[in-house]
């Protein structure tokens, strides 16, 4: 089975729209080849009560606030706890992990096209637009092999156009493989992650714990492509902006 999990912490209208996308895309949560599950970080009760009310099994994660992050490690020190709500996600996952983030929005067969063209030795990130501007530029090539997209097709997934969201993402989708790409959705081996001990507890001094993660898969034989017969959209800032 695929485990799809996000993080959701203070907006349940965010949590409901990631629903609301992932079931209108993804036939393999209807037919029990897929599952998706929250993790709860240090979220709002508002937001705790959404994801019991939600009919999806969740996780809470709630470390103590610290005033500093650990020696060799930058801030902020809240991605102490995200980078840890991850772990915790994949702990709890099945053979096949994809790591959600609560901003994103699906196009049709997105992870069938994902998991076709995936293998256990490499972590398969689907291709991503994003509509750039505002606080979140358009993840560039440089900081990890593959780009993003600029399509700027809105920014709040309850009132875009998912038609012309579809009809880019079938304009953009190609069989096509690329080094590196974007963090988030990323298609791998669970057992793989564990191996190598998981994300850091944060962003290493002078590096992203995401690209840290993918250099010790790659270290031990696991590949992070980008493949590009499934496109996603990432907007980038999600329930920040609540």
């Amino acid at each position: 089975m695929i485990s799809l999990f996000s993080l959701l912490y203070r907006s349940p209208k965010w949590g409901q729209a990631l629903l609301d996308s992932l079931y209108r895309t993804t036939p393999e949560l209807n037919d029990g080849r897929a599952e998706f599950y929250w993790i709860a970080c240090r979220a709002n009760p508002e937001t705790l009560s959404f994801v019991r009310r939600s009919g999806h099994r969740y996780l809470r994660h709630d470390p103590q606030v610290i005033d500093e992050m650990p020696t060799g490690y930058d801030g902020p020190e809240y991605l102490r706890a995200v980078y840890g709500a991850l772990n915790a996600g994949i702990e709890i996952a099945d053979e096949k992990c994809v790591v959600l983030s609560s901003d994103h929005v699906f196009t049709p067969g997105w992870l069938t096209s994902l998991d076709g063209a995936w293998n256990e030795n490499l972590a398969l990130t689907s291709l991503t637009l994003e509509p750039g501007g505002g606080r979140h530029q358009v993840f560039p090539a440089e900081l990890n092999g593959t780009g993003a997209l600029h399509r700027p097709l809105g920014r709040i997934p309850w009132e875009m156009d998912m038609e012309r969201l579809d009809a880019v993402a079938a304009k953009e989708a190609k069989p096509v493989y690329s080094p590196g790409g974007a963090h988030q959705p990323t298609l791998f081996l669970r057992e793989a992650a564990m191996d190598v001990g998981l994300y850091p507890q944060g962003n290493p001094s002078g590096d992203f714990g995401d690209r840290v993660f993918f250099r010790k898969l790659e270290a031990a034989g696991v590949h992070h492509q980008t493949w590009h017969g499934s496109v996603v959209y990432h907007v980038g800032e999600g329930e920040m902006t609540e």
